[in-house]
């Protein structure tokens, strides 16, 4: 199963022919465009979902921050663990 069928279990049936549709004027729009104009608008549709991602990005930062120091904490607990058994193996 490819990529393209995926929308399929995330929407009804019904609207895999309007699927289909926007797919196929895309395909003839990028056809007939040039290579530059669809490089560009390829640029565009990039850095328009980049704007939220950065936005959620900077809203997360203190969890991020906050999850990343319990992380680092268990980490170091997990060494000294196993600095611990290897001492008392001597």
């Amino acid at each position: 199963m490819g990529i393209r069928h995926g929308h399929i279990y995330l929407e009804e049936a019904k609207k895999t022919n309007l699927y289909k549709t926007i797919f196929c004027i895309f395909v003839i729009i990028g056809a007939a465009a040039s290579l530059q104009a669809a490089v560009d608008f390829a640029d565009a549709m990039v850095f328009s979902m980049m704007v939220p991602n950065m936005i959620g990005l900077y809203l997360l930062t203190p969890k991020v921050k906050e999850e990343l120091k319990r992380y680092r904490k268990a980490i170091r607990l997990k060494k000294d663990k196993k600095l611990i058994k290897k001492m008392h193996l001597f």
